[in-house]
């Protein structure tokens, strides 16, 4: 088995229309993705906040890069910016094919700051904790619905 890797990227939002328009494409997203990670054997997570998305992918290095190359295309955003691609001992999503983190139509992060940078460690670092946040929101997220089917 290949090495696992992490890859973590924002964009800026390039879809057009009201919030529930962005919603509807958000699904498509999620649905597509879903499909089309199971099939590469890609886990990972989405956060739309704000006008930007930030996703999570984890996989061997040559389906990562397969899946970036669409994605760069993709008309629905624009700046995308690997912030980070690091090998990883285990996947922190595994559960997910696609998870969704949250979408949030007010910024809540601050991506638009975020570039790439020369410096493997500040990029690894700023990696790691995109990755743990959205793992926490992930959960979260999770947790609320686990709770709502209790009830």
């Amino acid at each position: 088995m290949e090495a696992l890797y992490r890859y973590a990227y924002i964009s800026k939002n390039a879809i057009e229309g009201s919030q529930s328009d962005i919603d509807a494409e958000i699904t498509k997203i999620l649905k597509t993705a879903s499909k089309r990670n199971t099939q590469l054997n890609i886990s990972g997570a989405l956060l739309y906040s704000g006008g930007y998305f930030c996703q999570i992918l984890e996989g061997e290095r040559d389906a990562l890069d397969q899946l970036m190359a669409g994605i760069a295309g993709d008309p629905r955003h624009t700046d995308v910016c690997i912030v980070s691609a690091e090998p990883i001992e285990e996947r922190g999503f595994k559960k997910w094919a696609m998870a969704l983190a949250g979408v949030e139509h007010t910024l809540r992060f601050r991506f638009a700051g975020i570039k790439p940078s020369t410096d493997k460690l500040t990029m690894k670092a700023s990696g790691e904790f995109i990755a743990s946040t959205m793992e926490q929101l992930v959960l979260q997220l999770e947790r609320g619905d686990q709770l709502k089917k209790e009830l």
